[in-house]
Parts: structure tokens; sequence; C-alpha cells
């Protein structure tokens, strides 16, 4: 699917407002039924990182090392504000809320986001009574899409 940015603000408290991004098959990331995915694999493992560790704040300095840390700082640099800029570009009007940057530091808010995983956990977790492993296995294959042989 195309990479398309945003157009309207809306509120990130309820769940059909939150960026879903699913993380355990292909990385992809949708803004209610509209995917968002910014281009780069590098820029999605990116997003994937600020959203799976969204409990802190990154430093541009670790980050770019960590993702582009071969070769020059200042291209690591370049590479990173590169793939922000993609980032912010599939936001779109909500880039300002979803995503926290200062000169050096970069994080995302959690409040924007659920995951492939957040659901995964959820239903591992879940205190259901009378659930049986087949059904619990058959939620598991909903959420998670092509885990064919999984018993």
């Amino acid at each position: 699917m195309p990479y398309s940015g945003l157009d309207s603000h809306q509120d990130a408290e309820s769940q059909e407002t939150k960026f879903r991004l699913l993380v355990c098959s292909q990385c992809r990331l949708f803004w209610g039924h509209k995917e968002v995915i910014p281009p780069g694999q590098k820029t999605r493992a990116l997003l994937s990182y600020l959203v799976l560790e969204s409990h802190r704040e990154h430093s541009r300095e670790a980050t770019s090392g960590l993702f582009w840390g071969t070769g020059d700082t200042r291209l690591a640099r370049a590479s990173l504000r590169q793939a922000l800029l993609q980032i912010n570009r599939a936001f779109g009007d909500q880039a300002p809320f979803a995503l926290r940057q200062s000169r050096s530091d970069i994080s995302v808010d959690p409040v924007f986001f659920t995951t492939d995983l957040d659901l995964l956990q959820a239903n591992l977790r879940s205190d259901v009574p009378n659930l049986g492993h087949d059904s619990r296995i058959a939620d598991v294959r909903h959420i998670l899409p092509g885990l064919d042989g999984i018993s």
C-alpha cells in the first residue's frame, strides 16, 4: 500500500483513534482503517523500536548508533533525522502529539499506540473462565495471522 500521511487531528484516547502497529509479521501501521506506514526498512524498524520501548526517552546519539552505527556519526545522525521526518509524515497531523523530539532525545507517546503484541499479551493474560487451550490458540492465530503449525 502506498505511503500516505494523515490529514486530521483525532482524539487518541479512544481505541479507534490510536495508531495500530503490527510488528509480529510484516511491520504495518494503521490510523483507523488507513495504512500510513513510512517507507524504508530501517525507518519501520526505528518506529517499531520507539513504540515497543515507549516507556522511556532515547538519546539521538545512541539511537543513531544503534540503527546506523557502522560508519560516520554525522551520516548516522542525518539518517536518523531523515527517518524521523518520514515517521512525522506518516503521523500527519498527529505528529506533534505522537512523536516527541528534543535536540538530544526522541520518544513516542504511548497513549497513541497499540500493537499486535499488546493484543497477544492481553489474550494470554486473559482470566476468562473455561477458555480452553484450543480457544486460546484460535485467538492467537486471529491476532497473529500466518502462525500455521502452532499448537
